[in-house]
């Protein structure tokens, strides 16, 4: 078996593997070329492929952050040292081992000493390690000396006749009386959604209110708001995928006061309405799974994120 770094040809053929590897997190191949190989972050010294037999048996897909992905946010300056590593395209220890090897030797030529497994983007390919359908990766990685920095999970509920809860319906009443109502985005309220998200951690998410607009599918996004102010924001159909929910977000004055609840119901009821059996989504952290709870939703993948500081010196 011989490593070697990605040539251009080989792009249907790691596709491929990825979807095969990666069985639990497939893509379709517009998404794997319009998210990894026009990544502005594309690099393909960073792509390390295990061949044998002229056939690929594994790669490792590390990633640093040179350019921003978003024109809002800044996450060359945030990245800092990090680099990123997609969870390696293996089903065996031994392909794995070798080939995160190679890729730390990346990372460290590129100056990054600190390796976190995910790729880059808002979770567009696998952010973490699912414990149970990647027993093989986990396995390599822990075997490279990483470790567990925390777990993500991934939640969904049914919609079949779903109503908002007496709890948040009764929120949802008494929020009213105060001039805060959750709604469907409209037109005008554009330039106050923009405000809000520019002061909130949802300003890396701008281009996902620009993609409703491009596509006329403004309706999709729920946005709760008094007179003056955008106080929250949410949308399904994340990058095209039509049951998935998020990006969630609300302003930091308003937390703890049942505002999200209420936002996330309105989205929920209108997806119900239009017919769609399930939502869900991707990664939340165990405070965050806490609060989808209380909406119905409910585990059903728990994801390992996985740290490493690198020995030796950056080159």
């Amino acid at each position: 078996m011989i490593c070697r770094n990605f040539q251009e040809k080989d792009w249907k053929e790691l596709y491929r593997l990825y979807n095969r590897m990666l069985h639990a997190d497939r893509v379709t191949e517009g998404f794997f070329l319009e998210h990894l190989i026009l990544s502005p972050n594309f690099d393909p010294e960073g792509i390390i492929l295990a061949e044998e037999n002229g056939k690929l048996a594994g790669a490792a897909v590390a990633q640093i952050v040179t350019r921003n992905v978003s024109p809002w946010a800044d996450q060359v300056s945030s990245a800092k040292s990090v680099g990123y590593l997609m969870p390696p395209l293996i089903d065996n220890t031994e392909t794995g081992r070798m080939l995160i090897a190679e890729a730390e030797k990346y990372f460290l030529k590129k100056g990054r000493t600190m390796v976190r497994v995910a790729s880059l983007g808002p979770t567009l390919f696998p952010d973490s390690t699912d414990e149970n359908a990647y027993p093989e990766i986990c396995r390599a990685l822990e075997e490279s000396g990483y470790t567990i920095a925390a777990r993500y999970h991934s939640m969904k509920r049914g919609l079949t006749g779903y109503k908002p809860s007496e709890k948040v319906a009764a929120k949802a009443a008494e929020l009213k009386q105060q001039g805060i109502e959750a709604k469907v985005c409209e037109w005008e309220d554009i330039p106050a959604v923009k405000r809000f998200m520019m002061g909130s951690s949802l300003v890396g998410r701008i281009q996902n209110l620009a993609l409703k607009i491009r596509q006329n599918e403004l309706d999709q996004v729920v946005i709760i708001r008094n007179a003056e102010d955008v106080l929250g924001y949410c949308q399904y159909k994340y990058y095209d995928e039509l049951e998935r929910v998020g990006p969630f977000g609300v302003t930091d004055k308003m937390r703890g006061q049942g505002i999200g609840q209420v936002m996330t119901a309105k989205l929920l009821q209108i997806m119900a309405q239009r017919g769609l059996p399930f939502a869900w989504f991707a990664s939340c952290t165990e405070t965050n799974a806490h609060f989808y709870r209380k909406n119905g939703f409910e585990i059903f993948r728990t994801k390992r994120i996985y740290m490493k500081d690198l020995p030796g010196e950056a080159k």
